[in-house]
C-alpha cells in the first residue's frame, strides 16, 4: 500500500473518534444539565419567613395563624392559610422535624432491604438515571 493511502485512513480514523468524543461529551453535558435544579422565577417575589413553630402542648404546633394538631389516632391535622408561597413556607416550618424523621425512617428501611453499600450507591445512579424527566 502507499504510505500517502495510510496516513488518510489513519487521519480519518483519529476524526471519526475524535468526533465520537466530542459527541459523547457534548450528550454528556446535556445530560447534566438537565439534573441541575433551578429557582423557581417567582421565588424571588417572595421572602421566606425564617422562624420556628410555638408548641402550644404535646400535639399542638402553631406558626402564625397556622397550626398543625396531632390526633388521638395518630393522624396530623393542619389549617394553612396564605398565598401559595407563604402557605408552603408555613408547612415546610410545621412539619420540619416530622419530613426527617420520615426521611430517617425510609433511608434505615432501604439500608436493611440493601445491606451493601456498594449496591446501594450502584441503584442510587442507576434510578436517578433512569428517571423520567417531565
Amino acid at each position: 500500500m502507499n504510505i500517502k493511502k495510510i496516513i488518510k485512513i489513519t487521519f480519518k480514523i483519529i476524526l471519526i473518534i475524535l468526533g465520537l468524543i466530542v459527541v459523547f461529551l457534548i450528550g454528556f453535558f446535556i445530560y447534566l444539565n438537565s439534573l441541575l435544579i433551578s429557582n423557581p422565577e417567582f421565588a424571588d417575589n417572595y421572602q421566606t419567613q425564617p422562624g420556628t413553630y410555638t408548641q402550644l402542648d404535646d400535639s399542638t404546633r402553631i406558626f402564625g395563624n397556622n397550626s398543625l394538631r396531632k390526633l388521638q389516632e395518630g393522624f396530623y391535622e393542619m389549617y394553612i392559610e396564605g398565598e401559595p408561597f407563604e402557605r408552603g413556607n408555613a408547612i415546610g416550618i410545621l412539619t420540619s422535624d416530622l419530613h426527617e424523621y420520615q426521611e430517617d425512617a425510609f433511608i434505615n428501611q432501604i439500608k436493611k432491604m440493601i445491606p451493601g453499600e456498594f449496591y446501594l450507591k450502584f441503584l442510587k445512579y442507576f434510578v436517578a438515571f433512569f428517571q423520567p424527566r417531565y
